[in-house]
Parts: C-alpha cells; sequence; structure tokens
C-alpha cells in the first residue's frame, strides 16, 4: 500500500469510528466468543437468574439424586398431586422418609385402617341374609331361622369374633366357629324372648 492512500487512512480515523468498529465486532462475534471461552464450572447458582431454568431446558432424566442436594425438595416445591404413584419405586419409601406424625389413620385405605385396629374383617348382614357391607368372603342363611353362616375366606381359628344385633327389632345374637371348617363362622341370632328370630347384624373378627 503506497505512503499516500496510508496518509488518506489515517486522516480519516478517528476515536469515533474506532469505537464503532470495536463495538460492531463485539455485536457480532463478541457473544459467540464468551459463549465458547467459559471456564470449566464457572456458570453457578449466581449466574443464574430465577426461573432462568424451566422443564424445557432440562433433558429427560438429566436430573439425579446428585444434583439434588440434602433436604432441597421441600413441600413447598412439589404440586399438588405432582408425584403420583407411576413416580415412585418399588420400597423407595420407607419409615426413615416419614416424619413422626407425617402419616394419620386418615391417609390409609379402609383395609389399612382395620388391619391397625386389630379388625381383620367386617360385616353388616340384613336379617335376609345378604352383606350389604364388609369384606367377609361370603354370608349365606341356611335353612332355618335366625341361623347364618360367614366365610372369612382364611383359618379364624386363632381370631376373636364379636356381633351385634342392629335394627329397630330387639333381639341378641352368638357366633361360633364351625365345627369342621375353620373358615366358618355360624351367626345364630334371637328376639328379645331368647326364640330364634331372623334379624340384622354386625360382626366383627379381630386377630
Amino acid at each position: 500500500m503506497s505512503d499516500t492512500r496510508l496518509s488518506r487512512i489515517r486522516k480519516r480515523l478517528s476515536f469515533a469510528n474506532v469505537v464503532s468498529m470495536i463495538a460492531l465486532f463485539i455485536a457480532l462475534g463478541g457473544t459467540s466468543y464468551a459463549a465458547t471461552s467459559l471456564a470449566r464450572n464457572s456458570v453457578g447458582k449466581g449466574q443464574i437468574r430465577a426461573n432462568a431454568v424451566g422443564k424445557s431446558e432440562a433433558a429427560p432424566n438429566s436430573v439425579g439424586k446428585s444434583e439434588i442436594g440434602t433436604s432441597a425438595v421441600g413441600r413447598s416445591e412439589i404440586a399438588t398431586d405432582g408425584v403420583a404413584a407411576s413416580e415412585i419405586k418399588k420400597d423407595a419409601i420407607d419409615s426413615d422418609e416419614i416424619a413422626d406424625g407425617g402419616l394419620q389413620a386418615a391417609d390409609l385405605s379402609a383395609a389399612a385402617q382395620s388391619a391397625i385396629n386389630g379388625v381383620k374383617v367386617h360385616s353388616t348382614v340384613t336379617s335376609a341374609g345378604a352383606q350389604s357391607t364388609g369384606n367377609a368372603k361370603a354370608v349365606t342363611k341356611p335353612a332355618g331361622t335366625g341361623v347364618y353362616t360367614v366365610d372369612l375366606g382364611f383359618d379364624g381359628s386363632a381370631c376373636q369374633a364379636s356381633v351385634t344385633v342392629t335394627g329397630a327389632d330387639v333381639g341378641f345374637a352368638n357366633v361360633t366357629p364351625d365345627a369342621t371348617n375353620k373358615n366358618i363362622l355360624a351367626v345364630n341370632t334371637f328376639d328379645g324372648n331368647g326364640t330364634a328370630a331372623d334379624r340384622a347384624f354386625d360382626l366383627l373378627v379381630a386377630c
């Protein structure tokens, strides 16, 4: 390049021109430079603004136990119904994961509540011999007044049974194990005078 041409370029250079060119360079390539020249582990929590990283930025299975600190996820971070049975693997929750008083009887199924209370079988039976509610395997009414058969579905010889007459009709009842079949209980109901009579009743079996 001739001295004349260099002289012309020098005359046209000014502080404003130089600053403008630097700004243009940074705008076009400075961001890429910064992105490719970040040192390993140089971006931490302090460099990430609140709510900047959401589900769409996290790859499937990219966040594991090693990325979650102890006690980092509390109840406030979990939406209502946010964790379903499909998200919990078998045996994942043990007694160590449940705080004292964190699980109440109301949180258990009816069957679990009965098991805790010692009641394994509960049955509400109509005077006609139909089980209206309960979990006995079967209830039948053989021929005869005030005679009912309750099939527990298991050996109940080590259990205790209690029967109470219900409804408007006065009466009482007794329950005895079947002489040959340990799964069967015989319930007999009576009127107030002690005469065999059909009566509705509640049966509880505790084991």
